[in-house]
């Protein structure tokens, strides 16, 4: 049927055009095959049609799809949660990313390793309102860049390893309509963040000297109530590059190979 908007760029005015020929919405879905609710949602802009649908219901209306379609003069708006480390600049806009996770839209500041990258929209530069709650991140005002679909289809992991930047760009070729969007934070922090919901998964690499495991000691500590999947991501190995012959046995204190997982809620 076509594509569901959280905030709609295109308006329609199919109900002035319905009233006008005299049809009831039940009778203008009849004669488009669509459900009622369904020609509810799209008079309504909870959802854009497709192109065969926009034709059908031009053609029982007797009109053009120009006639009943045009595009918003403002930049969509959206509600988001500030996930920066830093107090929001209510002065300056800034650049941010946004993603949902599960009913929250939270909005990510693009800074250090990310600050280059593309933007889904821009803060408004107002004062935020402060959050009902007062322990959680103060509410923002975003002007859109993108489709507003986009934070819907976009899966956030968190941790501090630079390769998560390769993984983004391969499954942005293998699945073009989703996306991975990384944002850089140490590991127990990235746990954290997943334990609050401000993200999808979190990759780790920590150590626990005693119990000589990676991650899963702190996985159990850290989240102890959520149901989780821990899948080993990658591995790598590190060492000591020293001069010919081993002067004076540097070579001895290698440091010894490390594991890395990521966590991810199921």
């Amino acid at each position: 049927m076509g594509r569901r908007a959280g905030v709609s760029s295109v308006q329609n005015q199919i109900r002035g055009k319905r009233q006008a020929a005299g049809l009831s919405q039940q009778e203008l879905a009849r004669r488009c095959g669509l459900t009622r609710q369904a020609m509810n949602a799209i008079e309504a802009d909870h959802y854009i049609p497709n192109t065969v649908v926009a034709l059908r219901i031009a053609r029982a209306l007797g009109c053009r799809v120009e006639e009943l379609f045009r595009l918003s003069e403002e930049r969509p708006r959206v509600e988001a949660e500030w996930l920066g480390e830093a107090p929001l600049d209510d002065t300056e806009h800034t650049r941010i990313r946004l993603a949902r996770v599960g009913d929250r839209i939270l909005a990510h500041p693009l800074i250090g390793p990310t600050a280059f990258t593309a933007a889904d929209g821009l803060t408004v530069p107002v004062k935020p309102a402060p959050h009902p709650d007062t322990a959680s991140p103060p509410s923002v005002t975003v002007d859109l860049l993108i489709d507003a679909q986009l934070p819907e289809h976009t899966v956030v992991v968190l941790g501090c390893d630079p390769a998560l930047a390769l993984l983004v760009a391969h499954l942005a070729w293998r699945y073009p309509a989703f996306r991975l969007e990384w944002v850089p934070k140490s590991s127990l922090a990235a746990l954290r963040m997943l334990g609050r919901g401000e993200a999808h998964a979190a990759g780790t690499h920590l150590w626990d000297p005693e119990s000589g495991e990676y991650n899963l000691p702190y996985v159990r500590r850290e989240l102890a109530s959520r149901r989780l999947v821990v899948v080993t991501l990658s591995r790598w190995q590190q060492g000591l590059i020293v001069a010919h012959g081993n002067p004076p046995g540097a070579a001895d204190t290698a440091m010894a190979g490390s594991g890395w997982r990521s966590v991810g809620g199921v």
